[in-house]
C-alpha cells in the first residue's frame, strides 16, 4: 500500500525547483502589497479631497511624509531593521508564512506564523 501511494503522489510532483517556485510567490506577494500600497493612498487622497489631476503630487507628498514619520521614529525604525534581519519566509499550503524570532508583528490574514 505504501508503495502505491509513493507511486500515486509521484504523478502529482511538479519536480519545478524549490528556489524558482519561491521566487514567484515572493514576486506576487510583492505585486499584491504594492496594490494594496496604491489602493490605500488613493482611497486616503480621496478621503481628503484630493482631484484625480493632482493625485501623483499627492501620493509624492504622502512619500515624502512616510519617510519622515520614519525618521521621526527611530525605535519604530530600529524593530522593522531587526524585524527584516530575523524574518525567513516560506511557502506552506499556498499560504505565505512567517517564521521570526521577533513575536510582535502582524502578518496579512492569509499568512500563518510558524514557531
Amino acid at each position: 500500500a505504501q508503495a502505491e501511494a509513493q507511486g500515486d503522489l509521484q504523478e502529482m510532483r511538479s519536480h519545478v525547483d524549490p528556489d524558482k517556485v519561491k521566487y514567484v510567490h515572493r514576486q506576487e506577494h510583492i505585486r499584491l502589497m504594492m496594490a494594496q500600497v496604491i489602493g490605500n493612498a488613493t482611497t486616503l487622497a480621496a478621503l481628503e479631497g484630493v482631484q484625480e489631476s493632482a493625485l501623483p503630487d499627492y501620493v509624492t507628498a504622502l512619500a515624502d511624509s512616510m519617510a519622515q514619520a520614519l525618521t521621526d521614529d527611530p525605535v519604530f525604525t530600529d524593530q522593522m531593521a531587526q524585524l527584516h534581519e530575523s524574518v525567513d519566509v516560506q511557502i506552506k499550503h499556498g499560504h505565505i508564512c512567517l517564521k521570526a524570532a521577533v513575536k510582535e508583528f502582524s502578518v496579512p490574514a492569509k499568512a500563518c506564523v510558524v514557531d
